[in-house]
């Protein structure tokens, strides 16, 4: 894996001002000179950030509506974004594979 592959490394999750490659820059100068050379990334899901682990399946006026919240704002979803969210974390599990397996190669 190569630094063009590192979209989202370290951040703030509200400070999105930074480039790919200044956050790229910020976690090898964090990372780096501590803990040894970055070879490789993958995300790492935190259930219930900010209030936000659970979306909810409601009825109103006899009509299943999907609910998630935003930093805990909860506001109306649809199944193409639990779509997306589902690709994510098949996203996520793959890259986390990778990882272990680069651990014992």
């Amino acid at each position: 894996m190569n630094q063009s592959n590192y979209p989202d490394i370290i951040g703030s999750w509200d400070d999105q001002t930074y480039s790919v490659a200044a956050r790229f820059k910020k976690a090898k100068n964090s990372i780096e000179p501590k803990f040894g050379k970055i070879l490789a990334r993958f995300p790492v899901l935190h259930h219930d950030w900010e209030g936000d682990g659970y979306g909810y399946v409601v009825e109103q006026d006899y009509k299943k509506l999907i609910v998630l919240t935003d930093h805990g704002v909860p506001y109306i979803s649809n199944e193409e974004e639990l779509q997306s969210k589902m690709s994510e974390y098949k996203s996520a599990t793959e890259k986390t594979q990778e990882a272990i397996d680069l651990l014992k190669s």
